[in-house]
């Protein structure tokens, strides 16, 4: 949804790119899935990043690094590094 509808989406209002993105952060919420709720809130900080609203990717990294303090989550900080190399909260 991010790539598809970029252009239409950057008004900077918007809380989620969509319909399938929210579907899926409340299904891995509803079903306890720490680490699909991690990615999707990834997903959600690229959102955020390309809307400008980078106060709020820190605060949505800062959860994943939470959820990456499982030990079996561990990768997770990895994928945040990659994605936000500048931005990443240690």
């Amino acid at each position: 949804e991010i790539e598809l509808f970029f252009d239409e989406l950057m008004d900077g209002n918007m809380d989620t790119s969509g319909p399938w993105m929210q579907k899926l952060f409340d299904h891995a919420e509803k079903n306890d899935f720490p680490g699909i709720v991690a990615r999707a809130l990834l997903l959600k900080a690229e959102f955020f990043r390309r809307q400008g609203r980078l106060d709020e990717v820190r605060k949505l990294l800062i959860e994943v690094q939470e959820t990456a303090k499982i030990p079996s989550m561990r990768y997770l900080n990895d994928i945040a590094v990659s994605m936000f190399p500048k931005i990443f909260v240690s």
